[in-house]
This record gives C-alpha cells, structure tokens and sequence, in this order.
C-alpha cells in the first residue's frame, strides 16, 4: 500500500517495491488522476483516487440510500454477522466441475452464503450466476451471507 504525501512519492514507492518483488499486489493512492498512467507503468496493480472515491459515495447516498446503507452496514457494522466476501474455486475440490447448485444447495433455503457474482479465472464477471453454472478451478465466487454460511461455502470451494 502507497499511500504517502505525494504522487511522486507512492509512483517510487511503487516502483521500487516492484523492482524487489515482481509478485507483489501493490495499491496506490493517486492525487492526480492524470498520473493514473504513471502509477500503472510503475508497477501499481490498482491505483486509488480517494476523491473520486467520495463523490462516487456521495452520489449512492443521494440516489440509493438504502443500498448505500445496506452496503455499510454489510462491509463496515461489527455487529451483523453479515459479510460479502471472495471465494476461490480450488482444483480437485469438491467445487471443481460442479454445479453452484450443488456447492451451494439445490434448495437456496440459507445453507450456504448467496453468490451474488462470479469471476470467471479469464478476468470476466457473470452477476447472479444461475444455479446450473459448472464452476472451474480459479474461479471467484463473490457471496453474501452468514459467518457460517461463508464457512459453509468456503469448505465446499475446496
């Protein structure tokens, strides 16, 4: 994470963390959104404007504040066990050549956490995939639910 005073203090953070570790995510925070460019040819995976950020969250409590404050209360409350996270489709487990059916229960009574959102190991995203979708090994299931139901999903990703 780069996330200093200036653009061209995070792009040599950036570049030198780069330069050490090929395989390393690395997250930068951007002032300029001119310099997005930069940060990516540096070696930043995701640069991150924290203004545009906020606008974009200032326009969802203006025109969906429900659905902004469902997804506070989802990603931010201690107090709901309530989550959205990623779950990754292993080789040889019990997901690999499934159906989401079958790894999330034919019924959808609440067994295992709703997958709201799939990505597929080529970089593309299916949104409320249907049941009858044959996962594949690196593939990510984003899912809604319980600690236990993303236990219960996570377990039987493999």
């Amino acid at each position: 994470m780069a996330a200093l005073a200036t653009d061209s203090e995070n792009r040599a953070l950036a570049l030198t963390a780069r330069s050490l570790r090929p395989d390393l995510v690395i997250v930068c925070r951007v002032a300029d959104q001119r310099n997005e460019r930069k940060f990516r040819l540096a070696g930043a995976d995701h640069v991150v404007n924290p203004y545009e950020i906020g606008g974009a969250r200032m326009a969802a409590i203006a025109f969906r504040p429900h659905v902004a404050e469902f997804l506070d209360e989802v990603i931010h409350a201690e107090e709901h066990d309530v989550d959205i996270q990623e779950v990754l489709v292993a080789a040889g487990s019990g997901a690999d050549g499934a159906s989401l059916r079958t790894v999330t229960g034919a019924d959808g009574g609440g067994a295992t956490a709703a997958v709201i959102a799939m990505k597929r190991a080529d970089g593309t995203y299916d949104v409320n995939p249907p049941a009858a979708t044959i996962l594949a090994p690196g593939d990510v299931l984003i899912a809604l639910g319980s600690s236990a139901q993303l236990d219960r999903l996570r377990s039987a990703a493999g």
